[in-house]
């Protein structure tokens, strides 16, 4: 029995993972509030007439944590808590499950588990991260076992729950072509067309944004924002975002008291409520803060990419990656290098990238040997 117990290579990693995930679910005293938690949490208690438009398409976690309310009588905070848990559970397992059949190195479960993203994650239990994370991991598993169907109605569940989806349905079209899979190109097209007209029909249910913005220009307008107090450590401070600065870091006010200029919103630009953006000075911090993080969010799992790709060409590792293994690729880095640009927290949105270090990673070195 124990021979057969050694030999057997699905037993280990799954208790492994199993402990980790006791050991780690102990971060849960230390739940970590984002300044969107409150938003998911009113949708979970059925207020969406009182969330911000912006926040109103991600409907899917808040929507389970609500059933599960319903079904035990839990408190919402409880029931966040308990799918985040049961997240990170399966989330390890479908990635053991996506991995073992092509790359046989539990040590990139390792890799995984002691990076600072996954417990960064699993802590921001209001944020439907890992949840989208699981949901993410299932497809590429069926990705990876030509599940046509699944990967598709996966699709779907991803839009509902964070409308960046559009992305890895861009990336999903191009490369499916590629590989002469039309029905799942042709899937994601329709996918992106079907999410945009029914985040339109969950936004009208909320109120308007903060700046009163469409919610189509409030996330196009967020990219040049963000890059320039993320990366070019220049702050451009709305009137309409003074309050929230003032609550989640009044150090940027302060920082803003004097602003080298005030720009002035000409009244036919349709820029909802925004009237005066202040263009303050240079704050170093931010661009430090920001190279440190995408340096050092996943660990030492960096360090193996570049050492990965300098063993062989690039044309050459391409093509000997699996369908699975290019999606993760160029959707983990898309994701990585567009990361200063979605926001603020940009740790969170860093770990954003993880299919990359994750999941193309260990195929690529399984590759390159």
């Amino acid at each position: 029995m124990l021979e057969r117990f050694q030999n057997h290579r699905t037993y280990w990693p799954v208790i492994l993972a199993l402990a980790i995930v006791l050991g780690l679910s102990a971060w849960l005293g230390v739940i970590s509030i984002t300044p969107d938690s409150d938003q998911y949490r009113l949708m979970a208690q059925g207020r969406i007439a009182e969330v911000e438009r912006p926040f109103a398409p991600r409907i899917l976690h808040p929507l389970l944590v609500r059933g599960v309310v319903a079904i035990t009588g839990i408190a919402d905070t409880t029931a966040f808590a308990l799918i985040a848990f049961l997240g990170l559970a399966a989330l390890l397992w479908l990635m053991w499950g996506t991995l073992a059949p092509h790359a046989q190195r539990p040590i990139w479960l390792l890799v995984m588990l002691i990076s600072p993203a996954l417990i960064n994650t699993f802590r921001s239990i209001y944020i439907h991260d890992l949840f989208y994370a699981v949901l993410l991991m299932a497809l590429f598993l069926a990705l990876s076992r030509r599940r046509r169907g699944w990967v598709l109605m996966l699709l779907a569940l991803l839009f509902l729950t964070r409308e960046s989806t559009y992305l890895l349905a861009g990336c999903l079209a191009v490369l499916a072509w590629r590989w002469d899979e039309r029905e799942i190109a042709i899937g994601a097209v329709l996918a992106i067309i079907l999410g945009v007209v029914f985040a339109g029909k969950l936004a009208d249910l909320a109120k308007p944004s903060l700046h009163g913005l469409n919610p189509l220009l409030y996330t196009a307008s967020r990219l040049p924002i963000n890059f320039t107090w993320n990366v070019l450590g220049v702050p451009l401070l709305a009137n309409t975002s003074e309050a929230f600065w003032r609550e989640t870091n009044p150090a940027v006010l302060e920082f803003c008291a004097n602003p080298a200029t005030v720009l002035q919103m000409p009244a036919w630009l349709p820029v909802g409520s925004i009237r005066t953006v202040k263009v303050c000075g240079f704050f170093a911090q931010n661009p430090l803060n920001t190279l440190w993080l995408m340096l050092t969010t996943f660990g030492a799992a960096p360090i193996f990419l570049i050492t990965t790709l300098r063993r062989q060409r690039w044309a050459v590792l391409w093509r000997t990656l699996p369908p699975v293994a290019q999606l993760a690729f160029v959707y983990g880095a898309i994701s990585l290098l567009i990361a200063p640009a979605l926001g603020n927290t940009v740790e969170r949105y860093v770990a954003y990238a993880w299919p990359l270090f994750w999941l193309a990673l260990p195929f690529a070195a399984d590759s390159s040997q």
